[in-house]
């Protein structure tokens, strides 16, 4: 067993051990920490003083246009700015009415010029030297003339004349189909024409059958 003496010093022995590890502890941790800071900084973005003199009037402008933005926001628009937008559009719906009716006036005036140049065509032929031509044309007026009420008049005068002059029996036939055609589209223009016709067919027989007598010395 160890007596009081002999234990003193191994008591304090265990002490100055307790304290020096205490220490040594402690001296460890401010090194940790210190190990900690040592460690590199992270990149930052550059600064205002790093941007080039272009790039800082770049972030400037973009900056302001965003702010002019936000304050628009929640802000009541003034008169002048419906007006104009109002403006637009009014402008834009006459232009495209214009334009409509343009693009309308140009196809009736195209389809107008299409007519024109058929009837034309079909008068053309009318006066023809061949006898089928003729015939075939008499046919093509009275049918124009029907759907048609600007070339009425004209193909009824045309049928008329015609009639009066033709020699050939087809044709004759032609025109006198033609013409009952045209008494059914416009009863009142065809017979007025046609009795002015009779008319004049009278008098041309009257003064004929006159200058036969005469030439046979026939008197009354």
């Amino acid at each position: 067993m160890i007596s009081r003496k002999a234990g003193k010093p191994i008591l304090l022995h265990l002490a100055l051990a307790g304290i020096l590890l205490a220490v040594m502890l402690t001296g460890a941790r401010p090194s940790h920490a210190q190990g900690k800071s040592q460690t590199p900084p992270k990149p930052t973005p550059p600064t205002v003083q790093q941007l080039t003199p272009e790039q800082r009037d770049y972030y400037r402008e973009q900056a302001r246009y965003y702010r002019l933005q936000a304050d628009q926001i929640g802000k009541p628009k003034p008169v002048g700015g419906y007006i104009k937008d109002y403006a637009a559009l009014v402008a834009a719906l006459v232009a495209a009415l214009v334009a409509l009716w343009t693009l309308r006036r140009n196809n009736q005036t195209t389809m107008r010029v299409q007519r024109d140049t058929q009837f034309y065509e079909a008068l053309r032929r009318f006066g023809d030297e061949s006898p089928a031509v003729r015939s075939s044309a008499a046919g093509l007026l009275a049918q124009m003339a029907k759907a048609f009420e600007t070339y009425r008049n004209t193909v009824i005068d045309q049928l008329v004349a015609g009639l009066q002059l033709e020699d050939n029996s087809v044709v004759i036939s032609s025109i006198g189909e033609a013409l009952t055609e045209m008494v059914c589209v416009d009863p009142q223009y065809t017979r007025g024409r046609i009795c002015h016709a009779n008319r004049m067919l009278g008098c041309a027989f009257a003064r004929a059958l006159a200058d036969f007598f005469a030439a046979r010395g026939i008197q009354r």
